[in-house]
């Protein structure tokens, strides 16, 4: 792994899915628009209610920064390692 951007055939979101199985709905909403790559969500936890995210973000050739996304109001906040 030496952190570099790949090739992106797919626009980059953060999505949040909502599954109401009473109403038999999917609802969808975009939540960033930024670039992130996913990390790896522990199955221990995987299908629970998550409020917050942490991705590793992108700056112009390198992923070179940590993001944290609150997923229910897109509030982000991030911090950029230094060169």
């Amino acid at each position: 792994m030496k952190g570099r951007l790949g090739v992106s055939s797919h626009p980059e979101t953060v999505r949040r899915y909502a599954i109401d199985l009473d109403a038999k709905r999917v609802t969808e909403a975009v939540v960033s628009q930024d670039s992130y790559e996913f990390s790896i969500v522990d199955p221990r936890v995987v299908n629970h209610p998550h409020w917050i995210g942490y991705f590793a973000g992108s700056g112009a050739k390198t992923l070179d920064s940590i993001a944290r996304v609150d997923m229910e109001s897109g509030a982000k906040t991030a911090y950029r390692c230094p060169a």
